[in-house]
């Protein structure tokens, strides 16, 4: 075959052009970035012409890596395949969307007005100086996602009460305390009517009310009230969170309710046994006293 594939010697000529047809249709077959081997060969060929090397045929390999790396495209490049089909795809997405700054009149912005929310992102800077704390581009995403939760319910002040680690999943756990006359509503149970009453909202372990995310989406989940039963065997227990409020607590003794329950308890007994005050603060009335 001479170099314009003008003429085969063979001693069949039909089946020598059929065979000389095959082989042009399968170097210009072209990939998926629309490469073929005939102008891959061709390039390396005229390089070769260009450089006249002093011995061609070892260098014939590099020359040929030489001229694929020119025609490497980012944008195209195999990997960023691979990386868009990756199911992280999608949350990064949704991460953005919430990040993304809304001005007042634009579809989705957040309004809550009247409302005290932490800004996470300064106190950060603050501990992260003594060491201690989250990351800064952590501590942006949550006060995103308590920016969010406090836009569709009626809240007055709302803070990071902290983060509890499951096997499964961890849980971010928002404090809030709704406007004075509302109360914001409580899950529904299908529990059967509890033995004790649990204290009403804005009283006692129900001061305040807790909402918990699992996923780190800004989807925000509102846990029930502490009830006395719960609050009194999440005392006598030692089990590990799941990161699924709906899954069941198997203890000795038995725990009366699920792990929504038992998280809510566990909750109560946290903060009120971690809560300082400064010393003459408070003094106690004379009815106490």
């Amino acid at each position: 075959i001479n170099a314009e594939y003008g003429s085969v010697q063979s001693t069949d000529t039909m089946t020598a052009a059929v065979t000389l047809d095959e082989c042009r249709a399968f170097l210009q077959r072209p990939d998926n970035l629309g490469n073929t081997v005939h102008d891959h060969l061709a390039q390396t060929l005229l390089k070769l012409c260009e450089d006249r090397p002093a011995n061609p045929v070892e260098v014939f390999e590099e020359v040929s890596s030489a001229v694929k790396q020119t025609k490497f495209m980012q944008d195209r490049a195999p990997l960023r395949y691979v990386h868009q089909t990756h199911p992280s795809v999608d949350w990064s997405k949704q991460c953005v969307d919430r990040l993304m700054v809304r001005g007042p009149g634009q579809e989705g912005a957040r309004s809550f007005e009247g409302c005290s929310v932490q800004n996470l992102t300064k106190e950060a800077e603050l501990m992260e100086a003594a060491g201690i704390g989250i990351r800064p581009y952590e501590a942006t995403r949550i006060t995103v996602m308590l920016q969010q939760l406090a836009s569709l319910h009626p809240i007055k002040s709302l803070r990071l009460w902290g983060k509890i680690t499951g096997t499964r999943s961890d849980y971010l756990i928002a404090e809030a305390k709704f406007k004075d006359g509302t109360t914001g509503g409580e899950p529904g149970r299908s529990e059967a009517e509890a033995a004790v009453e649990p204290e009403p909202y804005g009283e006692g372990a129900n001061s305040f009310v807790y909402f918990v995310s699992t996923n780190g989406d800004g989807n925000w989940t509102q846990l029930p009230h502490a009830r006395p039963e719960c609050i009194m065997a999440a005392r006598q227990i030692c089990k590990l969170f799941t990161g699924d409020l709906e899954s069941a607590v198997y203890s000795y003794p038995p725990f009366p309710g699920d792990e929504a329950d038992y998280l809510r308890a566990t909750i109560a007994r946290i903060a009120h046994g971690a809560t300082m005050t400064c010393l003459l603060y408070t003094s106690p009335s004379p009815r106490d006293s």
